[in-house]
């Protein structure tokens, strides 16, 4: 299967080639989207693209407005399946669907200024969260910090804290980037996932869930569409507390 990327064309004229490597990738401005485009035309989140079981790929709009739809060759486009060569303009910038000369690699490995700044983040975060704790020590406030804290460092959408009440996983915390708790949080988690760790008592890094073979028929995982998922247990003394 060849390696596609979007063309990105800027209205200053200027050029990008952004691969396309998982198998659901989205796009916006929000630094939050797979791939962000910095340009105030663009909304936060305008569609995602999602690669099929048959390979193909399919484009769905974000937007709830229909004059913020993404256009496809020229026409508004809620959803769709994408062909090499179609062209989708967002705002004032656009974008080809192209394919790569050479195959690149699902995952990068990280340069060691990059994993060092990774690093110091996390030892900063570990500092403000034990002066939080010597502060004020109120259990249900410490533990939304700690989970906004961990969502900024690792750029997750998401994040949640499960605990054990007689064998069965219950969300004691549920947070999204914007520092809100979630509703029905316990639909938007993989229960799959969380069963595997409390089997195992080991933590699992998922870096693309829908493509992962053990869990890429997991119900929760295809109807909430998980890129990458990381998922540890808590033990104390040997118990798995959740």
């Amino acid at each position: 299967m060849p390696s596609l990327c979007l063309s990105l064309t800027m209205p200053d004229g200027s050029h990008r080639s952004l691969p396309i490597v998982r198998a659901l990738t989205s796009v916006g401005r929000s630094i939050d989207n797979a791939i962000a485009i910095d340009h105030p035309s663009v909304p936060d989140c305008a569609f995602q693209i999602e690669r099929e079981g048959s390979g193909a790929l399919a484009l769905t709009a974000l937007v709830s407005a229909k004059t913020a739809l993404p256009r496809l060759n020229g026409k508004p486009c809620e959803r769709t399946r994408l062909r090499v060569g179609d062209r989708i303009e967002l705002g004032d910038i656009a974008l080809v669907l192209e394919e790569l000369a050479e195959p690149i690699s699902p995952i990068a490995r990280p340069s060691s200024e990059v994993t060092a700044t990774i690093a110091q983040d996390a030892l900063a975060t570990l500092l403000n969260f034990s002066e939080a704790m010597l502060g004020d020590y109120r259990l249900a406030p410490l533990l939304d910090l700690m989970m906004d804290q961990v969502i900024a460092l690792t750029r997750a959408d998401r994040g949640f804290l499960l605990l054990l009440e007689d064998g069965i996983p219950s969300v004691k915390v549920a947070r999204n980037p914007r520092r809100e708790n979630l509703t029905d949080a316990a639909t938007l988690l993989s229960d799959s996932i969380v069963k595997r760790v409390l089997q195992t008592r080991q933590p699992q890094l998922v870096h693309d869930a829908l493509s992962d073979p053990d869990f890429s028929q997991s119900a929760s995982v295809i109807n909430l569409k998980f890129l990458s998922v990381l998922c540890a247990p808590l033990v104390e003394k040997g118990e798995v507390l959740g």
